[in-house]
C-alpha cells in the first residue's frame, strides 16, 4: 500500500505568494530574520537567518513579508480541501524542526495527484513507508513525483546524499562530521548501529537512528476538519439569487453565534442543484480573521452571485467557516505599582545620589542585541 508525501520546502513564502498573487521574489521574515525565500531566490547570496536589512540590500526588488502563521494554516486547510477529493486519509506532519510543509496521504487517486502536483508546484514522493516517501519527495523536481518501489529502496538510498537530512532538522555539524567519516549517503548512515551514532553524536545521534529505523507505521488516519458548517435544504428548488438571501442570513447568524470566542479566516459557499450529485463551491481566504456578521454576510453574498446563475435549480445551500482561530492577543500591563517601594527608592537616592539608573530602548534598528538598550538616570520621583 503506497504512501504519498507532498512537500513544499519554502512553504511560508509559497503560502504568501498563493494568497496575495505576488509575481516578484518574496522574502519572509520573523523577528527581523529571514526564515523563507521564494524559489527564484534559491542560489542567491541571501541565507536563512540573515538580517532583513542584509536581505533587502542583496535583493532590492524582492517583496518582504512578515511571517503570517494564521494565513499559512488557512492556506494549508484550503489545500487539504482539494486533496480531500482524492482521499480522506491525509495527515499533516506537525514537527517544528522539519523544514517546510509536509503532508502524508494514502489510497489517493494517482492521476489526480499528479495533476495537482503540477498545479501547485509541489514535490511529491511515493513509496511503501513514510520515511522513503518523504526522502523521495525531497529528491523530486518541482511539480513532479518520484516513485520508489520496495525493490529499488537500496538503490535509491545509495544515491540520496546525507545532506537531505538537514530538511528533517538534523544539524549542519552532524552532517559535516558524517561526511568527514566517509558516510556520504543515507544508506551509509542507515547501516550504523545505535551505539555507534549515540557514542559519536549523543542524543542527536540516537534521534537519527530512530528516524532512519522507525517502528511499525500505522495507516494514515482520516483528516479531522476544524470547521463550522450550516446547511439548508429547500422544499422546492430555487433559481434566483434573491430567493436565497433570507436563507443566507439565517445560516450566517447561526455560524457567527457558534463561533463563540473564535474568528474565521476562510469562507466557503456550496450549492447543490437538482441535476447534480456533487455540490458546486466557491471559497475565499479573508485578509484577516473576523467574526463580524455584516462583513461575513457581505462577502458571502458576493461569492453567491459569482456561483449562482439563473439556469440553476438549487436544492441545498451550505456555508462553511474555516481557518478558525482565537482572538489576536493584546499586550497587557503585567506589572503594578508598589507604593511600599517608594521609600526604598528615596533611601537609595539619598545614599547613592544620581547613581540609580534604568534601561531604556535605544531603537529597533540596532545591529547587536547589546545596542538595543542603554542606561539613563532615574528621577527622584520616577518609579522604576
Amino acid at each position: 500500500m503506497s504512501i504519498i508525501c507532498l512537500h513544499i520546502p519554502d512553504y511560508p513564502a509559497w503560502a504568501l505568494r498563493r494568497h496575495y498573487q505576488v509575481s516578484d521574489p518574496i522574502i519572509v521574515v520573523e523577528k527581523k530574520m529571514v526564515i523563507s525565500l521564494s524559489r527564484e531566490l534559491n542560489g542567491s547570496e541571501i541565507a536563512i537567518g540573515n538580517h532583513i536589512e542584509r536581505a533587502k540590500a542583496l535583493e532590492p526588488n524582492a517583496v518582504c513579508f512578515k511571517r503570517d502563521r494564521i494565513l499559512e494554516a488557512v492556506v494549508l486547510e484550503d489545500m487539504v480541501k482539494n486533496l480531500y477529493c482524492m482521499t480522506p486519509q491525509i495527515a499533516p506532519v506537525r514537527n517544528n524542526i522539519f523544514l517546510g510543509c509536509w503532508l502524508l496521504l494514502q489510497n489517493a487517486d494517482m492521476d489526480l495527484m499528479m495533476d495537482y502536483t503540477k498545479k501547485i508546484d509541489a514535490q511529491v514522493g511515493v513509496s511503501h513507508t513514510r520515511l522513503y516517501a518523504m526522502l523521495s519527495a525531497l529528491t523530486a523536481p518541482v511539480g513532479h513525483m518520484v516513485f520508489t518501489p520496495f525493490h529499488k529502496v537500496n538503490y535509491f538510498l545509495d544515491r540520496s546524499p546525507v545532506t537531505l537530512l538537514a530538511s528533517f532538522g538534523f544539524s549542519k555539524e552532524i552532517i559535516e562530521k558524517l561526511m568527514l567519516f566517509g558516510l556520504r549517503t543515507v544508506r551509509d548512515v542507515a547501516r550504523l548501529k545505535i551505539r555507534h551514532l549515540s557514542a559519536q553524536f549523543g542524543t542527536e545521534g540516537a534521534r537519527l537512528f530512530y528516524f532512519l529505523h522507525p517502528d511499525h507505521e500505522p495507516p494514515v488516519s482520516n483528516y479531522i476538519w476544524d470547521v463550522l458548517e450550516s446547511t439548508y435544504t429547500f422544499e422546492t428548488p430555487v433559481s434566483e439569487p434573491r430567493d436565497t438571501l433570507p436563507v443566507m442570513s439565517h445560516l450566517f447568524n447561526d455560524l457567527t453565534n457558534r463561533l463563540c470566542d473564535r474568528m474565521a479566516m476562510r469562507l466557503e459557499i456550496r450549492v447543490l442543484c437538482a441535476s447534480d450529485t456533487i455540490p458546486k463551491g466557491y471559497s475565499r481566504i479573508l485578509k484577516k480573521p473576523t467574526k463580524d456578521l455584516e462583513i461575513l454576510s457581505r462577502i458571502g453574498e458576493t461569492l453567491l452571485d459569482k456561483l449562482v446563475t439563473s439556469k440553476m435549480n438549487i436544492t441545498r445551500i451550505s456555508v462553511i467557516f474555516g481557518g478558525l482561530t482565537s482572538y489576536e492577543p493584546e499586550q497587557q500591563n503585567l506589572f503594578f505599582e508598589r507604593p511600599a517601594l517608594d521609600e526604598l527608592f528615596q533611601i537609595m537616592h539619598e545614599r547613592f545620589p544620581d547613581q540609580l539608573v534604568r534601561a531604556a530602548l535605544t531603537g529597533v534598528d540596532s545591529t547587536f542585541p547589546d545596542d538595543e538598550m542603554h542606561l539613563i538616570p532615574v528621577d527622584t520621583n520616577h518609579n522604576v
